[in-house]
C-alpha cells in the first residue's frame, strides 16, 4: 500500500512538472501580435429622413426597413505595452430593398428599389486587453474614432433609380458619396480560454494569437458634417464579430 501511495505521489508531481513546462512552452510559443483583424455584422437604420421630419424618400420607399450590415476592419498597432494603440481601415456594406413606387404613389408588383451604402473609414483604435493578457481574465474593451466616407446608390430595373415626390417637388438623385465621422466602443470576450489547446495550434499553424467575440456600439454622423445638401446617413447601431489578433 504504501509503495504504491508513494509512487501516486511521484507520478503526480512528474505530471505536475510536465503540465507547467507545456504551459511555458506554449506560452513562449505564441507568436508576436502586430494587429488584428475584425468581421462584424449587424443592422443600421440611416437617418435619411430627418430633414423631412422623419417622413420623406427613405419612409415613403422602404418604410420601417432596417438595412444589413457587414464590414471588415484591418487594425495596426503601433504600440503595445499596457494595451494596444494603433490605426485601422475598414469597408462596408449595408442593402435594404422593397418594391418600386408607380408614378401614381402605388406599389409595384414585380419592380424592386434597392438602396446600398459603401462605408469606408480610417482612424485610431485602442485596445484595453491588460486584463487578458496579465490576470487571465478573458476580457477586452475597444474604443474607436475616425472618419468616413459612404458611398450610395439606389438602383431598379431601369438603373439607378431617382425619386420624386408622388405630390410634387425636388428630384432626388439616386447616387451619391458622404463624408462624417464615427466613434465606437466596444467589449470582447476572449475564445482562447474555451479550447487553449486549439488556440495554441491556431497560432502555430496560422499566426492567430487571439480570437474574440464581441459587441460594438457605434455612433456614426455621416452628414457632411452638417451639409445641408447631403443625404444623412447618420445611425446609432450596434453590431457583432469575430476579431482575430496576430
Amino acid at each position: 500500500m504504501m509503495r504504491a501511495l508513494g509512487m501516486l505521489v511521484v507520478l503526480g508531481v512528474v505530471l505536475t512538472h510536465g503540465q507547467r513546462a507545456d504551459a511555458q512552452i506554449r506560452t513562449r510559443a505564441e507568436s508576436p501580435i502586430h494587429g488584428a483583424f475584425e468581421f462584424k455584422m449587424g443592422v443600421v437604420s440611416p437617418d435619411i429622413d430627418a430633414e423631412f421630419g422623419g417622413d420623406g424618400v427613405y419612409d415613403a420607399v422602404f418604410g420601417d426597413r432596417t438595412m444589413l450590415h457587414f464590414e471588415l476592419e484591418y487594425d495596426g498597432y503601433f504600440w503595445r505595452d499596457f494595451g494596444s494603440l494603433g490605426g485601422f481601415v475598414a469597408i462596408g456594406h449595408s442593402a435594404v430593398r422593397a418594391n418600386s413606387i408607380n408614378d401614381d404613389g402605388s406599389r409595384n408588383g414585380t419592380d424592386r428599389t434597392r438602396l446600398r451604402v459603401v462605408p469606408m473609414r480610417l482612424g485610431l483604435m485602442y485596445r484595453f486587453d491588460v486584463l487578458a493578457e496579465r490576470y487571465r481574465v478573458p476580457l477586452a474593451f475597444t474604443a474607436k474614432a475616425g472618419l468616413d466616407w459612404y458611398l450610395w446608390w439606389a438602383t431598379s430595373s431601369n438603373g439607378v433609380a431617382d425619386y420624386v415626390p408622388p405630390e410634387g417637388g425636388d428630384r432626388s438623385v439616386g447616387r451619391g458619396g458622404t463624408t462624417g465621422w464615427h466613434a465606437a466602443f466596444g467589449i470582447h470576450f476572449l475564445l482562447d480560454v474555451l479550447a487553449p489547446q486549439m488556440a495554441q495550434s491556431f497560432d502555430n499553424n496560422v499566426g492567430v494569437n487571439n480570437t474574440y467575440l464581441f459587441a460594438e456600439l457605434m455612433i456614426a454622423r455621416i452628414n457632411d458634417f452638417g451639409g445641408s445638401q447631403s443625404w444623412d446617413l447618420s445611425d446609432t447601431s450596434a453590431v457583432f464579430g469575430l476579431a482575430f489578433e496576430f
